[in-house]
């Protein structure tokens, strides 16, 4: 796992989900304390990062590592998440001289991977590296290998297989059949971790000019403005919740929202991330059958747009999503609410996802 403090509930939904299908899983990881896998099951905790002592880590990665090779020789496969873990568990298995097979979740394409200078071609030369190393490449968007691998790296991994970033409906109940507490208006939900200042832009200037609409926060803020978060936060029409525990408090959250903000953190780039990848919010309001507003030219936004579900905003000029945003109201919501009943669950909820998997691990290459 990623450093356990920073681990999302997804990977721990990978967990369950593989532990479903019957096969023992040990989940290991580094720490920075006490808040390590947010309460959830950890086996092994592969050492504690300090704040600030680099030094004192490299005791803890070669510690690190003595714990995985004494773990390989009961393993038959190591997943692993982020490049730097990619990095470890290869070192262990060399060490080990073990065959135990490696497979790497590439869940995110970084700002870094994408672009002609040196910095970028070295990661990418790393990544040609891993997936090398690798015998799946797992990836949450089919894109990071038809958009990306392709062009920047000129080649794919020789295996690969899209998870994306669903919902495991054992862990989440449905929405009750219970009302929402009674409210005036409509409620955008923005939810999860808080990153687009364009968004909180966006949204302060929408909801200070009208009042029909109302929002719901809930989340972290991350590497935003204090100024336009304040400014956000203390409107008559906005509510925000604080940070909240996922997936449990996931039914509260959209039983008391109407249409949900899906916008991944805006960009002015051409290419990256932000219109490849599926936002968790787009999964989560999926399995509730919220609206969602996406933004234009994401892969959210082509799917909310085709199988009319929600609203795409052009979030590069401020005053125009506005507008766009204005048109909002019931009547919207109800014919946006008709959409769902063309789509099946199996767009937001994971089937054969990991049997799939498992199949391509134990398939021989012909």
């Amino acid at each position: 796992m990623p450093t356990l403090d920073q681990t999302v509930a997804r990977n721990f939904t990978h967990v369950n989900k593989w532990r479903e299908h019957g096969h023992d899983t040990i989940v290991a990881g580094f720490s920075r304390g006490a808040s390590a896998g947010h309460g959830r099951a950890v086996d092994i905790i592969l050492g504690e990062h300090g704040h600030g002592k680099l030094f004192s880590r490299i005791k803890m990665y070669k510690d690190s590592l003595t714990t995985l090779m004494s773990l390989l020789p009961r393993t038959q496969f190591v997943f692993v998440y982020t490049l730097d873990n990619f990095l470890i568990a290869w070192m262990a298995k060399v060490a080990a001289r073990s065959d135990v097979k490696i497979v790497l979740f590439l869940m995110d394409i970084r700002d870094g991977f994408v672009g002609i200078d040196l910095f970028s071609k070295i990661v990418q030369q790393y990544l040609i590296f891993a997936f090398d190393q690798c015998e799946v490449i797992a990836v949450s968007s089919r894109h990071f290998i038809e958009n990306f691998s392709r062009k920047y790296l000129n080649r794919e991994p020789g295996k690969w297989i899209e998870i994306e970033n669903k919902i495991n409906p054992r862990e989440i109940g449905e929405l009750s059949a219970q009302p929402p507490a009674a409210r005036e208006g409509l409620v955008i939900g923005y939810i999860g971790a808080l990153r687009c200042q364009r968004s909180l832009e966006v949204l302060y200037n929408l909801l200070a000019n009208n009042r029909k609409l109302s929002l719901r926060i809930s989340g972290v803020f991350v590497n935003v403005s204090d100024e336009i978060r304040s400014a956000l936060t203390e409107l008559p029409n906005v509510e925000y919740t604080g940070p909240y525990n996922n997936p449990d408090d996931l039914e509260d959250i959209y039983r008391q929202i109407d249409i949900v903000w899906a916008c991944y953190p805006y960009s002015p780039k051409v290419e990256g991330n932000y219109l490849w990848a599926k936002t968790n919010r787009f999964y989560e309001a999926g399995f509730f059958k919220k609206p969602m507003i996406a933004s234009l030219g994401t892969v959210d936004a082509e799917f909310v747009e085709t199988n009319q579900i929600g609203l795409v905003v052009d979030l590069s000029s401020v005053e125009a999503a506005c507008r766009q945003l204005d048109t909002i109201d019931g009547d919207r919501l109800r014919f946006w609410d008709e959409g769902y009943q063309r789509i099946p669950e199996s767009k937001f909820v994971y089937g054969d996802d990991f049997a799939r998997l498992f199949e391509l691990l134990q398939r021989k290459d012909q």
